[in-house]
Parts: structure tokens; C-alpha cells; sequence
């Protein structure tokens, strides 16, 4: 008679099977922590159909920069999102998350956190490019997300100075006034807009905001309990064939 392996045996073979899978997890985090495929690897001028679809969680169509709107069952539906001004259609990207939910499943945090949906620098972003009617892509756009934690919306205007790092060049900066009811955030107000003056490299362009908006209070006048969120920290950056 065949002899079958003892309770013991099995939650061994378990044991290393799970170890095994961690182990592979750890060896790709230490050469990668970034998704296989980030905005930084779309080519301005290529095709969106070079995009890879499998490394995309999410594909729809656009809204400025923001949240996503139609869903796109192939990158090649892309004309069914409505035209900017400039003919051109948004469509909105987001990264594969399998890697986070691996991580999360292996009880893994740090790992889980470096693989944390769309981020730029460990920004949630929302990623979008934009594409003429023949399937060239003529630009990208990078946007805080409004969506996320207050911690992290609190530090979004910090990505710009990220951006510029990375982006070398001479940037002609310009800081605009407060409109009316704006006012500053813990003591600092920022309402930049920057353009890459070089005309032989891409046009970059960059807008911040770190401020409270027209109504935005740290205290409610009814109760006089302190405001979560009442604020505005935003950085948008767009990359633009020229």
C-alpha cells in the first residue's frame, strides 16, 4: 500500500513552498521596486499601441489630469475619448498592482509600500498620455492624485522639485498672486507655473499649488473643531513632443 505523507510533512512542504514564494518576492524587490512598466518608460513620437496592456491594471479615458472616466477594453478604442483642444485624447493609465498585492498577501508592508499603485517617487499620481487621431503619442500628464490620503495629498507640491531634478534644464518660473480668499498653508503659499525654455528638447511644463482656496478654514466657524483636508497640494507636470 501507498504510504501517504504525514500531516507533518505536508505543513513542512507548505512552509517551504511559502518561504520559497516570499523569497522570490524579496530577491525582486531588491533589483526593482518600481512596476515593470512607469510612465517614464512611454516614448513621445512612438505608438500607443507599443504601451504594454499587460503591465496596466486600468485603461480609460481621461478627464484633464483627474480621475478616470470611460473605461477602454484595448489602448486601440483610444478615439472614443473625447478630443482636447489641441486634437488630441486622453487616456488614463494605471500600473499593474500584482506586485503589491503579492506583498500584501506575504505580509510583507515595506515591500507592499514600495509597489503602491500609480506613484511617481512615492507621489499617487494619476498617468495619462495623450494621443493624435493616427496613434502618435505627442505628450504625457502627471497629476497628484486628489484621491489619496491626507498625508499624502499634504506633500504633493513637494513632487515638483523631484521633477525638476530629474528633468535638467533652465526653467523660467513664475509666481502668481492669490486670487481672491486664497490664502497661505501653515504659514506657506505657493502658486507656481514653469516652462522649459530649451526649444531643442521637449516642451516641459510644470504648475504647484500649496494653499487653501476660498472657503478652506483649519477651524469650522460652526463647531470650532479643527478641518481635515480643507486644502489644495497639487503638482501637474505635462511632457509634450515639440
Amino acid at each position: 500500500m501507498k504510504q501517504l505523507p504525514s500531516v507533518n510533512s505536508l505543513i513542512v512542504a507548505a512552509g517551504l513552498t511559502f518561504f520559497g514564494a516570499a523569497t522570490a518576492f524579496a530577491d525582486r524587490a531588491k533589483t526593482a521596486h518600481e512596476p515593470p512598466f512607469t510612465v517614464w518608460d512611454i516614448v513621445l513620437g512612438g505608438e500607443i499601441s507599443q504601451i504594454p496592456e499587460r503591465d496596466l491594471a486600468v485603461v480609460a479615458c481621461g478627464t484633464n489630469g483627474g480621475p478616470p472616466s470611460r473605461p477602454l477594453d484595448s489602448l486601440s478604442d483610444f478615439k472614443v475619448c473625447p478630443a482636447e483642444g489641441d486634437g488630441s485624447h486622453e487616456v488614463y493609465l494605471s500600473y499593474d498592482d500584482e506586485l503589491e498585492y503579492r506583498a500584501l498577501a506575504l505580509e510583507l508592508p515595506t515591500e507592499a509600500a514600495l509597489h503602491a499603485g500609480t506613484t511617481v517617487a512615492g507621489h499617487p499620481v494619476v498617468v495619462s498620455v495623450l494621443v493624435s487621431n493616427d496613434g502618435v503619442i505627442g505628450g504625457i500628464r502627471v497629476v497628484t492624485d486628489s484621491r489619496a490620503e491626507i498625508r499624502d495629498r499634504r506633500r504633493a507640491a513637494s513632487l515638483a522639485a523631484t521633477l525638476k531634478s530629474r528633468f535638467q534644464g533652465d526653467w523660467n518660473c513664475v509666481d502668481q498672486p492669490p486670487d481672491e480668499g486664497e490664502v497661505a498653508l501653515s504659514g506657506v503659499f505657493i502658486k507656481q507655473t514653469c516652462e522649459r525654455s530649451d526649444p531643442q528638447q521637449d516642451l516641459l511644463l510644470l504648475n504647484t499649488r500649496y494653499l487653501r482656496k476660498k472657503g478652506q478654514r483649519s477651524q469650522d466657524r460652526a463647531t470650532g473643531k479643527r478641518t481635515k483636508g480643507a486644502f489644495e497640494s497639487l503638482t501637474r507636470f505635462e511632457q509634450r513632443k515639440r
